[in-house]
């Protein structure tokens, strides 16, 4: 499976979605697991971009995001724009009295505007932890 997603490349088979999922889920995981000290707003787009990158079909993108475990949602812009909004808890097991939320934020944009049969022209990416 190739890093970058070529828009001339075949459709990706139905294993190779999941397993992009799934590597996607795990890169993230081990993002936070890398970083030092707890930063509340970590931008992850570089790692949306590798895993569902501008030119992905929605199509692949929904698989890819269901692989992973997001949750997500059609929303949009003040200005109407439309785009799909993904959440995912990466919280670690709670333990003593510390309780803390650690969750993961990505937008997908289509290319042209409110067009999911597009291809995605737009993704970002943040993961955000707060100690409650």
């Amino acid at each position: 499976m190739s890093e970058v997603f070529d828009k001339s490349e075949r459709k990706m088979s139905d294993e190779e979605v999941e397993q992009r999922g799934k590597a996607f889920q795990e890169a993230i995981r081990q993002h936070w697991k890398d970083l030092e000290g707890y930063n509340p707003h970590v931008t992850i787009t570089g790692i949306v971009e590798k895993y569902i990158p501008v030119g992905m079909s929605f199509a692949d993108a929904e698989k890819i995001l269901c692989s992973a475990g997001f949750l997500y949602e059609l929303s949009s812009n003040k200005d109407g724009t439309k785009y799909v909004f993904g959440s995912l808890d990466i919280s670690p097991k709670q333990f003593l009295m510390v309780v803390q939320k650690t969750e993961v934020f990505i937008y997908i944009e289509p290319a042209i505007q409110n067009d999911f049969n597009s291809v995605i022209g737009k993704v970002g990416g943040v993961i955000h932890y707060a100690a409650l």
